[in-house]
């Protein structure tokens, strides 16, 4: 039984920890990766719009009109864009294997 909990496990927990990952930044120096912190920008308005609620209304009812409840999915996406540069900026402009110095 120790190798199905283990499956199990890790059936929880590797999607767990992929969103944690890419969605929450770094707080420690020694675990900076140069490309989670490019990702995080982009990653984590689409996180957080879901957390409250803004993209799991996809149940459609048939008065429903369906382009709006499109809206906060393209608002997400859009952010998600905005925050391109940040990330382009952070993944050139940064050492591979330590974050950024304040000067």
């Amino acid at each position: 039984m120790e190798g199905f909990s283990g499956i199990f496990f890790k059936l929880f927990a590797i999607p767990l920890g992929f969103v944690r990952n890419y969605t929450i930044p770094m707080a420690e120096e020694d675990a900076w990766d140069r490309i989670r912190a490019a990702i995080t920008p982009i990653t984590a308005p689409l996180a957080f719009m879901y957390l409250f609620g803004l993209l799991s209304d996809w149940d459609t009812e048939e008065g429903e009109n369906y382009p709006n409840s499109l809206i906060p999915l393209l608002v997400g996406v859009g952010i998600a864009f905005a925050m391109m540069p940040l990330s382009i900026y952070l993944f050139f402009c940064s050492k591979k294997t330590a974050p950024p110095q304040s000067a």
